[in-house]
């Protein structure tokens, strides 16, 4: 519905510019919203270029993978990351991200809830064997013709959903500001904005990580 923005970094291990670059370096060459969005901020993009990943690799739904100086790095959900490590999410981190709870880290099985800010915005991390390196706060925000669209095909007698991978909270609150009362978020690998005509003919556009 709209485009992804990077609102706050937050180190644990890493310094914030050295865990953006390598995120970046992560996310390099992907159209995944949540890259264009850290690959949009300068202060990681242009160093991000210096650091060779090796064996970069996606999982739907979760996140990226690569060898850094033989190392193994994820970025995505934090049961995806938190599985090289099983550590929790430090208190801290909820205390400043204000996220409304830690995912039980259930492996890179993407059945654990995203960890999400208590306000929809969407937290990703990085990490190694070593531990958690980093989390990044990101939010969605509406492109400007989506509500007058929304809006339209309401008026036309067409029932709109939001089927999305981002956190629930983000999901609610993207449908509240669009009108569109079912908005489902939450769902690894799919994200999607379904049309039901007055016929009951129903279409959807999706796509996955």
């Amino acid at each position: 519905m709209g485009r992804m923005v990077l609102v706050e970094t937050i180190p644990v291990r890493s310094d914030a510019a050295h865990a953006l670059a390598l995120a970046a370096a992560l996310e390099r060459g992907s159209e995944h919203p949540i890259a264009r969005a850290l690959l949009a901020d300068g202060a990681g993009a242009g160093t991000a270029a210096a650091i060779e990943v090796a064996g970069l690799r996606a999982t739907t739904g979760a996140g990226v993978e690569g060898a850094i100086e033989g190392r193994i790095w994820r970025l995505g959900r934090p049961e995806f990351v938190g599985a090289l490590h099983a550590m929790s999410v430090p208190l801290s981190v909820q205390a400043i991200a204000g996220v409304d709870g830690a995912p039980a880290l259930q492996g890179s099985r993407g059945n654990a809830p995203l960890l999400a800010a208590a306000d929809g915005d969407t937290v990703i991390a990085l990490g190694n064997a070593e531990g958690w390196q980093a989390f990044f706060r990101l939010s969605d925000g509406l492109r400007p013709e989506a509500s007058a669209m929304a809006a339209k095909l309401s008026a036309a007698g067409v029932k709109l959903s939001i089927f999305s991978g981002d956190a629930a909270a983000a999901a609610a609150r993207v449908g509240a500001a669009l009108g569109i009362p079912d908005a489902r978020g939450g769902l690894a690998g799919r994200k999607a904005c379904g049309a039901e005509g007055p016929a009951g003919g129903r279409r959807d556009r999706s796509h996955g990580r």
